[in-house]
């Protein structure tokens, strides 16, 4: 089985050097700027609003071993901070990426995704500390890779690493062996409630519905029928989806804000609806 990534993703971890790495984040995110000044990001940072003094934590099969250079690279470029970058391994060891097990494991896809997710993160919150948590299983479809995951979660909470933490990862309920499943993996979000650590997750990107175990490409083979992505869909995280902006040539909203058409959503077939 394989993690099903988006173009984005592989062709930034594909790269060769941090440089051409950098320049693939720079080309995926163009419309960045425009976003963020639509947002007020700068006057959240002239409020002083700039991360300082918190933590973001994100859990990625692997990483990339050259996450804190990628970093500072794009920081230079773009006139932030130099990142406050940890890299931790609760799970186990790290496996390096050579192109002979990126065959099995598509870790250069990872890498990508572990770059896009840092350097998001850093332009909207530029003085926030963040941790990479590496699992050194390769997460696909299904239970595969999410207990190792879900220890690494446990680990940021239990050690008080993190203020809060960001997962891009997710799978259709539907994947899993029975629907009930993914309840034995939710213990870890339960600890971070508990401890009042917020954990937000990528609610899809294949619209009502999402991929099989079977689908080789990002919305390839998906179900015939509505299905939700966890761990968005558990009541003890918060499901992030997108949206689209209406901007005009200053940057400001001509009209509300829209979904973004390929953003999942739906109702959980696993978890009953919350009182709330």
């Amino acid at each position: 089985l394989q993690p099903h990534f988006g173009a984005v993703a592989h062709t930034v971890g594909s790269k060769k050097t941090v440089a051409a790495r950098v320049a693939a984040i720079d080309a995926a995110t163009a419309t960045l700027p425009s976003v963020t000044t639509a947002y007020g990001v700068q006057t959240l940072w002239n409020e002083g609003i700039t991360g300082a003094d918190t933590t973001v934590a994100v859990v990625e099969s692997f990483g990339d071993p050259n996450a804190a250079t990628v970093l500072n690279t794009y920081s230079t470029q773009h006139g932030l901070p130099p990142g406050q970058l940890d890299v931790i391994s609760p799970a186990g060891a790290i496996p390096t990426c050579t192109p002979q097990l990126d065959q099995q494991i598509q870790c250069t896809s990872w890498i990508g995704e572990t770059d896009l997710d840092i350097v998001m993160i850093h332009s909207i919150a530029p003085q926030a500390h963040i941790i990479i948590a590496a699992t050194p299983v390769n997460e696909t479809q299904g239970f595969t890779g999410l207990p190792e995951m879900m220890d690494a979660v446990d680990y940021l909470v239990q050690h008080k690493l993190a203020d809060a933490i960001s997962l891009s990862f997710g799978t259709s309920e539907d994947d899993f062996p029975t629907l009930s499943d993914p309840t034995t993996l939710d213990w870890a979000f339960k600890d971070a409630k508990k401890a009042g650590v917020p954990v937000v997750a990528a609610s899809g990107d294949c619209g009502a519905t999402g991929n099989t175990l079977t689908s080789m490409t990002q919305c390839g083979d998906v179900f015939p029928f509505r299905v939700v992505s966890w761990p968005a869909s558990s009541p003890f995280v918060t499901a992030v989806g997108g949206s689209v902006l209406h901007l005009n040539a200053s940057n400001q909203r001509i009209s509300p804000d829209t979904l973004w058409p390929e953003s999942g959503a739906g109702l959980s077939k696993t978890y009953a609806r919350p009182s709330w």
